[in-house]
């Protein structure tokens, strides 16, 4: 009868890490874990030799946690018809002002802003994340 190899694997954290063909897979909670940790402070040369991983894996998990957690393409962004005011058809002073957020950049726009103006500042909040 021949016995049927299993895969290595290691407790790191709690969690099983299997070994398959000498690398390591691994589990995304690991990947969640050190990424909340450093973003937390802690440094990355820390984790990895916490972890017995390569710093550039840990690096690699930051920066896919970056691509992940960045600005959506397409923000809808909705606001209710007001009665133009003057040239650049601003509204009127009552008005509550409107706020936009993109990923974790938070603006809030007054009612004295130009609406004209509006679609520039989102292109440029998005850009420069």
């Amino acid at each position: 009868m021949s016995e049927e190899r299993r895969p290595e694997a290691d407790l790191i954290w709690g969690i099983s890490v299997p070994t398959v063909g000498g690398r390591r897979q691994w589990p995304e909670a690991i990947k969640a874990s050190a990424v909340a940790r450093i973003r937390a402070g802690e440094a990355v040369v820390a984790i990895a030799s916490e972890i017995g991983a390569n710093d550039s894996v840990i690096h690699r998990w930051l920066s896919q946690w970056r691509k992940r957690s960045a600005a959506p393409g397409f923000v809808e962004v909705t606001t209710q018809p007001l009665p133009e005011v003057g040239p650049d058809k601003r509204g009127p002073s009552g008005a509550s002002q409107c706020t936009i957020t993109l990923g974790d950049v938070s603006i809030s726009i007054g009612p004295e802003y130009p609406i004209k103006d509006l679609q520039s500042l989102i292109r440029a909040v998005r850009g420069s994340l």
